[in-house]
């Protein structure tokens, strides 16, 4: 059982205990109670009608009451918010929300991922190494998801948010993830072979790849971003590129590294300095 805390209401204080399985998959198959109010509000868009929705705190549980101070235990999920629309915040107006779920339903580390509470917006869960370093992972996938035109919302470094009960019927639910760590970067030196040329540039950092045995694919976001750019500069001739980079990792799959090449052109990312930074990312230039 992965213990959360439950409330009846946002004005609810009083934590409960509730299993974070059990509120995933009411999610996907709610309760008719549960599925009135969600609709309603996807309806009205009224504060008042979101206000009644129950709702629960995932990256961590509470006693007494629900703050820093009363932490019952931290859990090792961190919650990513990706709205359509926000007042204060960076908003996400442009992007395909379905993109965005495919995205995370690819990422080995994905507890859960479906429509929040509006319907228009998209929220996934993701399994985290160590449960005590939220802010840390936040930055992290900020600036993962950043890099691909997505922005997540600040609060979900906040071990005391709320998340309330939505719905989902093809929300996507791994109770098999993988527990997700930021991989350290390993530095390796060699010499910088770069030529001028676009491919000959690409074709020089493989080989160097390929020669000192380095995977510079080993965190998710940066596998897509190298197979969108392949994709948009050389079209079916990147393909090689791609299997050839994706090689280095321990996972590789060629029919999942081809079926991930083909979705990677509908990121529209296309800067081979990308490909390059990623590399002196890791020391080889």
């Amino acid at each position: 059982m992965k213990n959360i805390s439950y409330f009846d209401s946002v004005s609810d204080v009083s934590p409960k205990d509730y299993d974070l399985d059990r509120w995933l998959m009411e999610t996907i198959n709610p309760p008719k109670e549960l599925l009135k109010k969600v609709l309603k509000y996807r309806e009205t868009h009224n504060s008042y009608d979101k206000l009644q929705i129950p709702c629960v705190t995932i990256s961590a549980t509470f006693q007494k009451i629900r703050n820093l101070d009363n932490v019952k235990q931290h859990n090792n999920y961190i919650v990513l918010d990706i709205d359509r629309h926000s007042k204060k915040k960076k908003s996400n107006k442009c992007v395909d929300m379905l993109l965005v779920k495919e995205l995370f339903m690819d990422h080995p580390s994905c507890l859960y991922c479906g429509f929040s509470v509006s319907g228009d917006g998209v929220y996934a869960i993701i399994k985290l190494a160590e449960h005590d370093k939220l802010d840390v992972y936040f930055e992290h996938f900020r600036d993962k998801l950043n890099h691909v035109g997505i922005n997540i919302d600040e609060s979900c470094k906040d071990y005391t948010r709320l998340r309330f009960f939505s719905y989902d019927s093809e929300a996507y639910y791994n109770p098999g993830a993988r527990s997700y760590k930021i991989p350290v970067k390993k530095v390796f030196k060699v010499p910088n072979t770069v030529t001028n040329d676009d491919e000959s540039k690409v074709n020089a950092l493989v080989e160097t790849l390929e020669g000192a045995g380095i995977d510079i694919t080993c965190d998710y976001e940066d596998w897509i971003k190298i197979g969108s750019v392949l994709n948009n500069n050389f079209g079916e001739s990147g393909r090689a590129y791609f299997h050839r980079i994706s090689l280095m990792n321990s996972d590789y799959d060629s029919k999942k590294c081809d079926e991930k090449y083909n979705q990677c052109s509908k990121m529209g990312l296309n800067n081979i300095g990308t490909i390059v930074n990623l590399c002196k990312h890791y020391g080889l230039m």
